[in-house]
């Protein structure tokens, strides 16, 4: 079998993979019958409630994001339509410190509907950014202009409750970025409890990426204090043009989880949680395996419905053949820690994992510590501060000879104030840092800081439901 041939046959077995295990999620939750409206939760981390009845899916198992909003931000119901304009300036677009004014188009539609048996939300926002020189440009044959793109994030999350024991989730989202600060970026990303949700690790600041997650998740509570469950999953990470990203390489991965979930009182959660992973990576005519096996205890406290704490330790046993290397297996501890808290004026949520992965661009296995938090609050009736943070560090556990980021660390953070200007218009002023250290890439930026203020219209309609 010629290269190209075996390579494309290689290409097609995780979306082979990922189809079927979708057809088999979906007949079971057609074969299961609908009965009773109940009220899926709303807030960050799982849904259910405190009482003695629907039982919490704690966020180690759940995968949905902490609230990243104040109480009163989080809205059901609605048709908004918002439309941005932005301008900022960045100190280093390139590594030889050149530094750029940006100016964002940035329009949004939003569709959020809630019913009592069912919560779906879809958003899109294509992305108009624009780069202006400043007081010098780069050498040689690359200009500022040349970084002109239009980027796009587009999300859907869909939740459907059968009846008060069964209750199914749906989520896909789709984002191309050329800038790390844009807002088709998430900076730093949702921050969830879960180790199955990828994390970014190495970062091409300025350079196009295609990134695609998508996940199915079911949960059926077969008693008053049992409940049982599972998902699948699957990621994409292309890079268009892979010579402005040397040292990283295009990928895609195939999942699937299960989990078995205990109460143990009104808000204490106790489980095991197992979950596979196949990730493939692609340098030139050649292809990076790695295969997980995870297997991980958890429990959650619940100190009330919007305020949970989540510790998860467990093992993970890692199997990777990569290009140029040999065959390497091992078994190495897994830790994840994470806390969600909402009130009306003030939202805060972070977590912690170590694991071992793959994928993101990156070939082979590598030992990944991340921490993340981001937090929000209304300074006044009429002013809002956002702050976060990220940190990465990874470090290569396969034994690799060709080029490929393998040891390193990134840092984010970011700060935010808005205030509305009537009820049509808001303005927001923000500052945001990004630094990286890798061995392996001489594309990546080291540091660059980004300035901004934008202007917002919205436009809102409430749906009924």
């Amino acid at each position: 079998m010629t290269p190209s041939l075996c390579l494309k046959g290689q290409l097609m077995l995780p979306r082979v993979h990922f189809f079927l295990a979708i057809s088999m999620f979906i007949a079971l939750t057609l074969a299961i019958p609908a009965l009773a409206q109940v009220e899926p939760s709303a807030t960050g981390g799982g849904g259910g409630s405190l009482d003695e009845g629907q039982m919490m899916t704690p966020p180690p198992v759940s995968g949905m994001a902490y609230a990243s909003g104040a109480g009163s931000e989080e809205r059901s119901n609605y048709l908004e339509i918002n439309v941005t304009a932005s301008a900022g300036y960045i100190d280093n677009v390139f590594t030889n410190g050149t530094g750029a004014a940006t100016f964002t188009l940035l329009p949004n539609v939003t569709f959020d509907r809630s019913a009592p048996r069912r919560k779906e939300q879809f958003s899109y926002s294509p992305n108009f950014l624009f780069y202006f020189p400043t007081s010098s440009t780069p050498t040689g044959s690359v200009s500022v202009s040349s970084l002109d793109s239009i980027d796009q994030n587009a999300s859907a999350d869909f939740q459907y409750r059968f009846n008060p024991e069964v209750a199914l989730s749906l989520m896909d989202n789709f984002v191309r970025t050329s800038n790390v600060f844009d807002s088709s970026y998430v900076f730093p990303g949702a921050i969830t409890g879960s180790t199955q949700t990828p994390q970014a690790t190495v970062i091409a600041p300025f350079t196009v990426q295609l990134t695609n997650i998508g996940a199915g998740n079911l949960s059926y509570q077969f008693g008053r204090n049992g409940m049982i469950g599972g998902g699948v999953d699957f990621t994409t990470f292309e890079l268009p043009n892979p010579t402005n990203a040397i040292g990283l390489y295009n990928s895609n991965g195939v999942g699937g989880s299960v989990f078995y979930d205990r109460r143990l009182s009104g808000k204490q959660y106790f489980g095991l949680n197992y979950a596979y992973e196949r990730i493939l990576a692609y340098p030139v005519n050649e292809v990076s395996e790695t295969q997980t096996h995870i297997l991980l205890p958890f429990y959650t406290l619940y100190f009330s419905q919007a305020f949970s704490l989540s510790l998860s330790a467990g093992v993970e046993h890692v199997n990777t053949t990569a290009p140029q290397a040999p065959t390497t297996s091992s078994w190495t501890p897994a830790i994840s820690a994470s806390v969600g808290w909402q009130r009306t004026r003030s939202s805060f949520a972070a977590n912690f994992t170590r694991v071992t992965s793959a994928g993101g661009g990156l070939l082979g296995a590598y030992d990944s510590k991340t921490f993340n938090a981001s937090g929000t609050r209304k300074l006044s009736r009429t002013w809002t501060g956002d702050v976060s943070a990220g940190y990465t560090s990874i470090h290569s556990v396969t034994p690799l000879t060709i080029s490929s980021v393998q040891d390193g660390d990134t840092l984010t953070a970011g700060a935010s104030l808005g205030h509305p200007m009537g009820e049509r218009f808001s303005i927001q002023f923000q500052y945001q840092h990004f630094h990286e250290n890798y061995s392996g890439s001489t594309v990546i930026a080291s540091d660059s800081n980004q300035a901004a203020a934008t202007l917002t219209y919205h436009l809102s309609r409430p749906l009924g439901r």
